[in-house]
């Protein structure tokens, strides 16, 4: 079976197809290689179901390069200043505000549906700290997973409010529930890419999974409390811990529809203001903030 070894890649939005120089046979690839293709064809065929995918050719063909020895066609090298070359690799640029017209039908149609529906809170996701593979939308109060990743997580912005006390609550909703789940997790507000993975990256306190468990790095996954699925309000508070001395130490609390579900992580040692709310959908999921209870 010819395969061309198609590679799915994503640029956020949509999904391509990217063609080595050479064509293999089945046999010709290595048992890794194997199944790396049809993990391929597999998240592929999920995309598609959820009407992510773009059509992927099944056997692509490569054009010949026809040989020239014409001057006029080659290209010179090209003198750059290393200088300014390794300060413009250095600031990396952030993603753009997403707009209704960049972001796919089904998309726009989910988020106007579920922000219509809600009253607005304070708080917004960061354009600035998402993974690649999320869109947030133009209002900044819903995101979803548009790429092929499942494990990105978007982080939610600090409030811009003057004179604003530090943010100690968020609640999340979940409009859809992606492939694989749903976590809404609390991180340091320093942490850097990649922003991912809330149940298992070091930099991350941990996350309330969709299954019910919570999953932390250090402790993997353990029974916590309810699942919780779509429609349901799951939020977080930061609280002082009990006994908590001089040092600054604070208990990450969830709650699930206005019922506290209980401590999952006590006494870390970090100011409320140094936290911050991270919502992972998963593949096809959809988040939205929401104004939540009263802090207390």
């Amino acid at each position: 079976e010819n395969l061309g070894a198609v590679e799915l890649y994503s640029t956020g939005r949509r999904l391509h197809a990217r063609t080595p120089c050479t064509r293999h046979t089945m046999s010709e690839l290595s048992a890794y290689e194997q199944e790396r293709a049809r993990n391929i064809r597999a998240n592929h065929r999920t995309l598609e179901a959820l009407g992510l995918g773009s059509p992927v050719p099944s056997a692509p063909q490569l054009a010949k390069r026809r040989r020239t020895d014409s001057a006029a066609e080659r290209r010179l090298p090209q003198r750059q200043s290393v200088r300014l070359a390794a300060a413009s690799s250095d600031a990396a640029a952030p993603p753009p505000t997403e707009r209704l017209s960049d972001i796919p039908p089904w998309e726009a149609d989910v988020f106007r549906a579920c922000e219509a529906a809600a009253p607005a809170g304070r708080h917004v996701f960061d354009q600035s700290r998402r993974h690649q593979h999320l869109s947030v939308s133009a209002s900044g109060r819903a995101v979803a997973t548009t790429g092929v990743a499942g494990y990105g997580a978007a982080l939610v912005h600090k409030s811009a409010r003057a004179g604003a006390p530090p943010d100690v609550r968020w609640a999340v909703r979940p409009i859809r529930l992606g492939v694989g789940g749903f976590a809404v997790g609390v991180v340091p507000r320093s942490m850097r890419p990649p922003f991912k993975s809330l149940g298992k990256n070091a930099a991350s306190l941990g996350a309330y999974l969709a299954s019910g468990a919570f999953a932390d790095a250090e402790h993997g996954e353990r029974p916590f409390g309810p699942a919780y699925g779509e429609g349901d309000l799951v939020e977080v508070l930061l609280r002082p811990a009990v006994g908590g001395g001089r040092a600054s130490r604070t208990d990450i609390v969830y709650l699930l529809n206005g019922e506290e579900v209980g401590v999952a992580v006590a006494g870390v040692s970090a100011a409320p203001g140094s936290l911050a709310c991270a919502v992972q959908p998963y593949m096809g999921g959809v988040a939205l903030l929401e104004s939540g209870g009263r802090v207390g």
